[in-house]
């Protein structure tokens, strides 16, 4: 999974780099790349600062020394830069081969480590590069790929009526409602694309003919897949119906009809998968803390420390779902045909201790009426939205 980010200030270059992490997992190599002044020394202090947890912890540049290394909770975390190393045999010198068993391992300069970059495992490579029009401006690539397995699938709720939505669904299915000019739904098919989403599985019911056009024009970006119910399940049947479609054990499962919007980290479903542990969980919940929310916020869960989720029955919880989940397709496994919802698999897995949550860093809206389309289309068309686009 390779992701392509550009940031307008060092401070959102620093929050991408705290959110990679967070989500690295132990013995990774961050291999950070670029041209000088390009910003891998910022982006790395960012790194070491979230992995200690001290936010205001002093970080040299390791030019001179070629080392620092520092003490966290998961281990010891070094940082080296290599540009004044001249030959392959000062890395083994300095301790390289060792610190490969700490937390981490942050190496600027990575093209000096010759024939060694091809043993390393658990790599995540960053490439920094300035923007010729904006001083402040980065363009951002890390490749996740042998770290993160990105589902390749995503399920897509759209089947529903928007009754509350009325008279705008009179017309058009509630996943293509505008907001801002675009079809609401347009905005989660790009975030999938991004996110390097191959197959879509889509339920349809009202208006089911607007909603294959509106298909058939990603379809030179996705395998598109459509799951048609002549009588509405809900969500739990309308994804148990689809199960036949389905190529993937671990996939995204989104609601079609409200717009999310990334924050000045990496992208909501990167994180997603890069967080979701199957061997733990059965459900990873996207979830909104009633924060910068502009739509009504309703307290569906509370979480706790180690990501697990309590669902509030009074609704009073910390945080909203917002809507975006990973699962394992074994929670469909005792499920029931015909209809019902789907949180009664979240119920479960919650019992079991494995439903989890992971906060939102951007923006979600809940739309539920035609004045929350009015409300969110001022508000999404008076701000800069960031540009992601992964491969």
């Amino acid at each position: 999974m390779t992701i392509q980010i550009t940031t307008l200030s060092s401070n959102q270059t620093e929050a991408v780099a705290a959110d990679l992490a967070r989500v690295l997992p132990p013995g990774c190599v961050v291999l950070l790349s670029g041209d000088l002044g390009a910003g891998k020394t910022v982006f790395a202090r960012a790194m070491i600062r979230t992995l200690t947890g001290d936010f205001e912890r002093e970080v040299a540049s390791p030019t001179f020394n070629l080392v620092y290394v520092y003490d966290t909770a998961r281990g010891p975390v070094s940082h080296f830069d290599l540009y004044r190393v001249k030959d392959e045999g000062e890395i083994e010198e300095i301790g390289f081969d060792d610190a490969r068993t700490g937390a981490a391992t942050i190496v600027e300069w990575p093209d000096r480590l010759g024939a060694r970059l091809k043993t390393l495992h658990r790599v995540v490579a960053v490439h920094l590069s300035l923007s010729e029009h904006h001083p402040n401006h980065r363009r951002i690539e890390i490749d996740m790929s042998s770290i993160v397995n990105v589902p390749r699938m995503a399920f897509v709720f759209a089947a529903g009526l928007g009754n509350r939505m009325k008279p705008l669904t009179d017309q058009m299915p509630k996943p293509l409602v505008p907001v801002n000019g675009r079809p609401v739904l347009a905005y989660m098919f790009d975030q999938l694309r991004d996110a390097g989403v191959q197959r879509i599985v889509m339920n349809t019911h009202h208006l089911p003919g607007m909603m294959t056009a509106f298909a058939d024009g990603y379809r030179d970006c996705f395998d598109i897949r459509i799951s048609h119910e002549p009588d509405l399940l809900e969500t739990g049947g309308g994804m148990k119906a689809a199960l036949p479609l389905f190529n993937d054990d671990i996939f995204y499962a989104v609601n079609g009809d409200s717009p999310l919007i990334d924050g000045p980290g990496l992208p909501a479903l990167a994180r997603l998968a890069a967080t979701f542990d199957p061997e733990t969980m059965d459900i990873l919940l996207l979830l909104q803390p009633n924060r910068g929310m502009i739509t009504p916020f309703v307290g569906d869960y509370t979480m706790a420390d180690d990501g697990r989720l309590t669902r509030s029955l009074t609704q009073t919880g910390t945080h909203m779902f917002a809507g975006v989940r990973i699962l394992h397709r074994r929670v469909m496994e005792t499920a029931p045909t015909g209809r019902y919802t789907f949180r009664d698999q979240m119920d479960e897995a919650q019992r079991q201790g494995r439903l989890f949550g992971l906060e939102h860093h951007g923006e979600w809206h809940h739309l539920s009426t035609p004045v929350d389309v009015e409300t969110v289309t001022r508000h999404v068309s008076g701000r800069d939205v960031k540009q992601v686009q992964a491969m």
